[in-house]
């Protein structure tokens, strides 16, 4: 019996050291350069592919290598004509951008935690019709800022003129609310037996009328909208009739 249950777990044993060996035999996927004009400029590398795309633009791939490979591949690029407008930077995330001199555009990106390079190669043309497109974009958007700051502009001032009538209407009330305070005291003043209790009400009047007329006569009629300008003359009217009554 016994002999049995050790027969049995052999077999056991057999299959997973049988099946942990296939999982270790992982088929390694090895990056063959398309053959194509965007493919010629780039140096090989063998390494596991995760994704390819190709076309007559463009060419990307997703490989995975360690960082040495990494900074080895962007060496040779280098060495393959990848030297104009470089941008190069080490990190967590490491990047190296550089254009050859017919203007073909190459990244090679690498994430360190999961040594990952992306690779990224765009013909002249792409990045010609990228730029334009890149272009009419900032200029659509510096038209519809300039259009959105000529409308916040034309509403503000709207706002402001809307307001400055505003102010303009309330100093010209005021201005008549006073005046008829004004002749309502003078009048009481005129026909007092008993002036000199109201001397300090008087001077005090006359101080807030001095007040109120120079503001008036600061006002500038020919700056002035048609709808101000006619309230102003009704309210000045209206005041020397008032005036003209003490």
């Amino acid at each position: 019996m016994k002999s049995k249950i050790l027969a049995v777990m052999m077999v056991v044993m057999l299959l997973g050291m049988s099946l942990a060996a296939c999982g270790g035999n992982k088929e390694v996927e090895v990056y063959q350069w398309p053959d194509t004009e965007l493919g010629k400029l780039l140096p090989e590398i063998k390494a596991e592919v995760t994704d390819l795309s190709s076309d007559e633009e463009s060419l990307s791939a997703t490989m995975l290598i360690t960082q040495e490979q990494w900074k080895a591949y962007v060496d040779k690029c280098r060495e393959a004509g990848f030297t104009e407008k470089e941008s190069y930077s080490e990190g967590e995330y490491c990047d190296f951008t550089a254009r050859n001199k017919d203007s073909c555009e190459l990244s090679l990106s690498y994430d360190n935690e999961e040594e990952r390079c992306d690779l990224y190669l765009y013909s002249s043309a792409y990045i010609k019709k990228q730029d334009k497109e890149m272009e009419e974009s900032e200029k659509e958007i510096e038209e519809e800022e300039a259009a959105e700051a000529k409308e916040e502009k034309k509403a503000s001032e709207k706002s402001k003129k809307k307001s400055d009538s505003g102010d303009f209407k309330k100093m010209m009330d005021d201005y008549e609310a006073f005046m008829d305070k004004y002749v309502e005291f003078m009048k009481k003043y005129e026909n007092s037996d008993d002036v000199t209790s109201m001397i300090d009400d008087y001077s005090d009047m006359l101080d807030d009328y001095q007040k109120y007329t120079e503001k008036i006569d600061e006002v500038d009629t020919d700056n002035l909208s048609a709808d101000e300008l006619a309230y102003y003359n009704e309210v000045t009217s209206r005041v020397a009739k008032k005036i003209a009554e003490i």
